[in-house]
């Protein structure tokens, strides 16, 4: 049975809020500024900027920095916005959990062919407990590895 892991990042959202307000506050300004000359300010015009970042967040949030995994005993696809790595856990012969800094921890996956090669599955972005993960992905690892 496949497993879905696709948690709201509340950190990484609020990246995508600021980034998106600021913008959209400079281009207000510039425009503002050529066309009347001096910069113009209300509070319709920051309910409107708010609005329109919260959806410019959203969009680029889910185009870029949502995690989704999903996976099985067979293998798993993990998507990073738009970008996707899929794996067969018989790929794989070792398995580590690494520290990232900050308290990100993440569950190293090492290819058998190329030992220097690894995929990292984000355990604490995706709201797991990193060294219970890093066993059940041992399991799966282990069972292909023998089977």
């Amino acid at each position: 049975m496949m497993r879905r892991i696709a948690p709201l990042q509340i950190g990484r959202l609020g990246k995508a809020f600021s980034f998106a307000f600021i913008l959209m506050s400079f281009i207000w300004g510039v425009i503002s500024f050529v066309t009347f000359g001096d910069i113009y300010v209300s509070w319709l015009l920051l309910g409107f900027n708010l609005v329109v970042s919260g959806l410019l967040a959203f969009i680029l949030y889910r185009h870029r920095y949502h995690i989704t995994l999903v996976y099985d005993a067979e293998g798993f696809e993990l998507h990073e916005g738009t970008k996707v790595i899929a794996g067969k856990w018989r790929e794989f012969n070792r398995v580590s959990l690494f520290h990232r800094g900050h308290g990100d921890l993440c569950v190293r996956l090492y290819y058998k062919e190329h030992p220097e090669e690894y995929v990292e599955l984000p355990a604490s972005a995706l709201g797991l407990d990193p060294s219970e993960f890093r066993f059940e992905i041992m399991g799966f690892v282990r069972g292909k590895r023998e089977g």
